[in-house]
């Protein structure tokens, strides 16, 4: 059984379809490698794929990623995507198909730092064999926002779940009311120039992900996986924040989940006129629960406790390394430095996340 290892290029769209059809039973167009591997502006993907008998049967992803550490600007290496067809996971595949990856990203030399959320077991395996440092658990906090739904997708109690929907919603709606009226919400269509120039005033040196509107655009606008929804805030002609929410079904529950929210603090009210604009729309979608990853150690994990959400283990975790010395190992593997949400990760559209099927 031979096995030939090669970087993912344009032309293999369809073979990674097929591999991810046997390996999970899901329908990729192959559409969406192209936008995934290709179209990246930060640039693109580096993807081992390990090959047999004309097939890919194993996978190693490296992604390259602009993101802010301190005070400087960067390219990470962030971790996606290491999976192997059963059958094929002996003899160290995993580790050839790991060495081919990050060879690569070394010898293009754009990198300074690498990073990946990981399940439990592949941290562990990356600090102890990778260098890595365990930045800490990805933090997910959860609201049940309809009772009746989220027991009736649990329990199957029979119980109509359309009249608490409606109260819910109404009571939303009243609280939304009871805010700074001078904030108007827009639904965003396309990522512009303010977007940059909102980015730069929010940064503050954390380490987060550049979000441009190069960057937001491709992750959430061109995306062919997911129908984002998009909503921003205007303070007096000026943005003062956005969130970006979207909904999937899995284990009988359609949840509401909240892939990314940046928000001026100063500006009274906003981050709870995002939310409050956001849970109208799980709401109205029938969503049971909300989901959103925050980091501990920022401000918006203690507004999400005070709107009664509550933390919850992924069973997922942060690591991080750097590759030069002009990054300090400290603050990198510092939880309370980092800035990240869902839509940081493609943990939810890996083909076994959801019932969805990618068009």
């Amino acid at each position: 059984m031979g096995i030939t290892i090669k970087l993912f290029d344009k032309g293999d769209e369809e073979l990674l379809s097929q591999f991810c059809m046997e390996i999970s039973k899901k329908v990729f167009l192959p559409s969406y490698w192209s936008w995934k591997y290709l179209q990246n502006p930060a640039g693109k993907a580096i993807v081992s794929l390990a090959l047999a008998d004309n097939k890919i049967v194993g996978r190693f992803g490296i992604f390259p990623t602009r993101i802010q550490v301190g005070a400087q600007e960067i390219i990470a290496g962030q971790i996606m995507e290491t999976e192997i067809l059963g059958g094929y996971r002996q003899n160290g595949l995993i580790s050839h198909l790991n060495k081919h990856a990050n060879e690569e990203f070394i010898k293009q030399g754009i990198g300074k730092v690498m990073m990946g959320f990981g399940t439990d077991i592949s941290s562990r395996l990356a600090v102890r064999f990778g260098g890595y440092n365990m930045v800490g658990p990805v933090r997910k906090m959860v609201k049940v926002l309809n009772p009746v739904n989220y027991l009736e997708g649990k329990f199957r109690t029979g119980i109509r779940s359309s009249l608490s929907g409606n109260i819910i919603k109404k009571y939303i709606k009243w609280r939304r009311g009871k805010l700074s009226n001078h904030l108007n919400v827009y639904t965003v269509h396309q990522f512009d120039q303010k977007f940059d120039d909102f980015w730069h005033q929010v940064v503050k040196g954390n380490i987060m992900i550049r979000r441009d509107h190069a960057y937001l655009n491709w992750r959430y606008r061109e995306c062919p996986a997911i129908d984002y929804k998009i909503l921003a805030v205007d303070n007096k002609g000026n943005l003062a924040g956005y969130i970006i929410t979207y909904t999937h079904k899995k284990d009988g529950l359609i949840r509401g989940n909240i892939a990314d929210i940046i928000f001026q603090p100063e500006v009274t009210d906003c981050a709870e006129v995002l939310l409050m604009e956001a849970l109208v729309g799980f709401c109205e979608a029938g969503a049971a629960t909300v989901n959103i990853w925050c980091p501990k150690g920022i401000p918006l994990y203690s507004f999400l406790r005070e709107m009664k959400f509550v933390e919850r283990s992924t069973y997922n975790y942060l690591v991080a390394k750097p590759l030069c010395e002009d990054i300090s190992r400290e603050f990198l593997s510092d939880e309370s430095n980092w800035y990240y949400m869902i839509g940081d990760s493609d943990h939810h559209i890996r083909p076994n996340y959801s019932d969805m099927t990618v068009n």
